[in-house]
């Protein structure tokens, strides 16, 4: 996990509608999620050590039908009558911090 903490912004809506969607964009100076990796190997009896550093260039807020939607869980090609939720879009390049308006103090869930 990069990280579990919220980016909270007055740019951002906390719950927006589809028609109400903003991008809030960062450079690495200005980025509030900077974060590496430390790889070490050994070749040839040398250690060698790779330090990669990435940071978050920029957040959207969208509400929940935009990220998942529901498909036909299936065991050995059949479906079994039951559903999962999975993200529509994945890539190596983006994660997502999933939240419910009861984690942020309201009493019903999104």
């Amino acid at each position: 996990m990069v990280t579990d903490q919220y980016y909270s912004s007055c740019e951002l809506d906390e719950y927006p509608s589809k028609k109400d969607l903003k991008t809030v964009n960062f450079t690495r100076e200005t980025s509030p999620f900077v974060f590496y990796n430390l790889i070490a190997y050994l070749y040839k009896g040398e250690t060698y050590m790779l330090e990669n550093r990435f940071y978050v260039s920029e957040i959207k807020n969208l509400p929940k039908e935009e990220m998942v939607k529901d498909i036909q869980e299936e065991k050995c090609g059949k479906k079994s009558g039951k559903s999962i939720e999975v993200f529509k879009k994945t890539s190596p390049l983006g994660f997502y911090v999933t939240y419910s308006k009861m984690e942020s103090g309201e009493n019903s869930e999104k």
